[in-house]
């Protein structure tokens, strides 16, 4: 699968966003990626048993989806 730096793929992760999936699953940079593209990703997301939560990242809140068996 597509492994960031940390080696570590999406799915590893103990939370998404909808860029993660983009970079990750769709091979789009980030700065391409628009506000349509993230609603289509999130339905995705949801539809596949993840829900949306925010969560303190990097001391900021921050939208992120988890699967929902750890909500």
């Amino acid at each position: 699968g597509n492994k960031d730096m940390s080696g570590l793929t999406p799915l590893d992760k103990e939370h998404l966003t909808t860029v993660d999936v983009a970079e990750g699953a769709l091979s789009m940079p980030a700065k391409t990626v628009k506000y349509g593209d993230q609603r289509r990703i999130a339905k995705v997301l949801k539809d596949e048993g993840f829900k949306d939560v925010v969560k303190q990242i990097d001391g900021r809140p921050k939208k992120v989806w988890v699967p929902a068996r750890f909500v």
